[in-house]
């Protein structure tokens, strides 16, 4: 059996937990502005890091972080490279406020050229828009099973036995590897991290203009990675055509 990889989709928002009076609307972009609010972690993305790596703790393997961002957030990368062993950081000014459908396809587009996998994480929805749509979009797109509101998950041989969250409980469920889970809050916080793991997960800062062993979506990327891995590359643009075909799932999850 080959390594195990896990991919987590993460999204940086400003800090849910700042009052109301830190944000201001703007009447002309029609736009909320959050003021001194810092970016963080969406808490349900750490949620869903947090259970790819207790996957890694049981199963072995690696596990892989993507974020697509209108810039890069240095404080926030930091955080997300410590938990991951590899970080695929995907910017670029036209990322600013995609919807969905947008968003999946970027991620689409790059996980599929980041390689093979068994697992993809994404967090239930974001705690800025609240949507919870890119994960069961991002599954469609790569043909493979979703399973929602998961809140555990144990692998056995090439298949996940699920706990997904239910209005009156909690069902059991079991897919196919691979598969896309959408992580709960009932998973648990992000664990904490030791200074050696955070002195070992240093970045570095390369430009997809000047250096052609990074992601370059068309124009210039910042790309924040760990040195020594190889970063696919990825097409030159990625078409949000709404007409683009979508397929089903082959091998949807199953109670059991």
């Amino acid at each position: 059996m080959s390594m195990f990889r896990s991919i987590v989709c993460v999204k940086a928002v400003p800090d849910p937990e700042s009052p109301s009076s830190a944000f201001e609307i703007d009447p002309v972009a029609k736009e909320m502005i959050p003021i001194g609010v810092p970016p963080v972690i969406n808490p349900f993305d750490e949620n869903a890091l947090e259970l790819a790596l207790r996957l890694k703790d049981a199963v072995g393997g690696k596990v892989t972080a993507i974020t697509v961002a209108e810039k890069s957030i240095a404080t926030v990368n930091h955080k997300i490279k410590t938990a991951s062993d590899d970080f695929y950081l995907l910017t670029d000014a036209v990322f600013k406020d995609l919807d969905s459908r947008s968003i999946a396809c970027v991620l689409e587009r790059a996980i599929r050229n980041a390689g093979d996998f068994d697992l993809i994480i994404t967090g239930r929805q974001a705690a800025d828009w609240g949507f919870g749509q890119v994960g069961p979009m991002l599954a469609t797109m790569l043909d493979i099973p979703c399973i929602s509101l998961a809140i555990s998950a144990r692998v056995e041989g090439r298949s996940i036995i699920v706990e997904k969250l239910k209005r009156n409980g909690y069902e059991t469920v079991k897919a196919q590897l691979p598969v896309l889970l959408t992580a709960t809050s009932e998973i648990g916080d992000l664990r904490l991290f030791s200074l050696r793991d955070i002195k070992d997960c240093l970045l570095y800062t390369s430009d997809a203009a000047d250096d052609p062993l990074c992601v370059d979506l068309g124009g210039r990327r910042s790309i924040k990675k760990k040195k020594n891995n190889h970063l696919p590359t990825l097409p030159n643009h990625t078409s949000s055509n709404p007409h683009t075909p979508i397929l089903l799932p082959t091998q949807p999850p199953v109670p059991i």
